[in-house]
């Protein structure tokens, strides 16, 4: 691996030579997600954790996403216990350590909560609501954004009294907001509303860029709620049935997007949270070079202040990041991809 980092220095230096846009990855470790905090696998895999980092602080990355699903982070699904396992309490508490180590090497991280609890999991029958298993009715939903509210609460309060507070560049408290999901307004007003949340960190990532942009406007008009970030996502490999999204491409038209978003959220900064172009065949990667490149120039030309890559590795193990296999620059032995090759001969010698 270590022959590979002059190389690899390239995709995440080209920001340091080129534009100001900072890079960085959507990360979780091979084979976990928030689960890489609980005492055992914490104790176990931190090493891997230190090599990834250092890996990508070597590339001069500076930026990271990590995506907390519930299920796979200490929430327990049980309103007996107000969210509240031990396994929870033992990611808190080690959750300063992965700061720390951010700080040591001026990295910077974004928090990104996804509640896949709103909508259907493995034991949710039919049209039945992960929560409404546990939960009950609609009648007890406030329950379940009370609990939902301590889940998040629990690691912003973690990091914000922790040394490290200033690594975490902000929080987003919910994944994709799709106002077509069941009770989202509901949950995405009531997450922002959270007194833990730094003002200053407050922020949310939207879905389809054509369309989101206005309805989150609406929602945060009607509850007076300030994002002072907002996160759209592109995927040039991937199909859409709405305006912006064609045959080329899942929110290919990113100048339109952040334009509409500088006209609705004048105070706030944007990024792209998430760039991904599955390779998972070598003759898949030059294409997925193409596309990326492409979209990181116009990204740097339409100053973006960041851009994030899904994802490091293409064999992200169990975490859900392996629903995006062949998205990463390591290929799933360990070996890099073409983009890395030709990032490295567009740079000047």
């Amino acid at each position: 691996m270590r022959s590979y980092f002059l190389i690899l220095s390239v995709l995440l230096g080209l920001s340091s030579v080129v534009h100001a846009t900072e890079f960085g990855f959507d990360y979780w470790p091979r084979g976990f997600s928030g689960d890489i905090f609980f005492d055992t696998n914490w104790v176990n895999h931190k090493s891997d954790v230190i090599h990834d980092l250092d890996v990508i602080q070597s590339m001069g990355g500076t930026t990271l996403r990590l995506m907390f699903w519930p299920e796979q982070s200490g929430f327990e699904l049980d309103p007996k216990l107000n969210a509240i396992s031990p396994q929870y309490l033992q990611m808190v508490k080690n959750f300063p350590e992965f700061l720390e180590l951010l700080s040591e090497r001026h990295m910077r991280v974004i928090l990104c909560f996804s509640n896949s609890f709103l909508l259907y999991g493995p034991d949710s029958p039919n049209a039945t609501k992960w929560w409404n298993l546990k939960y009950g009715g609609h009648e007890n939903l406030n329950a379940f954004l009370i609990d939902s509210g301590r889940w998040i609460s629990g690691l912003v309060q973690s990091s914000e009294e922790s040394p490290y507070a200033s690594s975490v560049l902000y929080y987003d408290i919910q994944n994709e907001y799709t106002p077509s999901w069941p009770d989202m307004n509901s949950y995405v007003g009531a997450m922002a509303k959270l007194p833990i949340i730094p003002k200053n960190k407050l922020g949310i990532s939207i879905l389809y860029g054509a369309s989101d942009v206005a309805t989150i406007k609406d929602l945060a008009s009607a509850q007076q709620l300030d994002f002072r970030f907002v996160d759209f996502h592109i995927y040039p490999d991937t199909n859409a049935n709405e305006a912006g999204n064609t045959a080329t491409g899942f929110n290919m038209n990113l100048e339109e997007i952040h334009h509409n978003l500088k006209m609705n959220f004048p105070g706030a900064r944007f990024l792209i949270g998430e760039l991904g172009y599955r390779a998972s065949s070598i003759d898949q990667q030059a294409a997925q070079s193409n596309a990326m490149i492409s979209i990181l120039n116009r990204a740097s030309s339409d100053n973006i202040e960041y851009v994030l890559g899904w994802s490091l590795y293409d064999d992200a193990g169990q975490s859900k990041m392996q629903m995006s296999s062949g998205t990463g620059v390591f290929d799933s032995a360990g070996l890099p991809k073409q983009i890395i090759h030709d990032l490295q001969a567009r740079m000047p010698h």
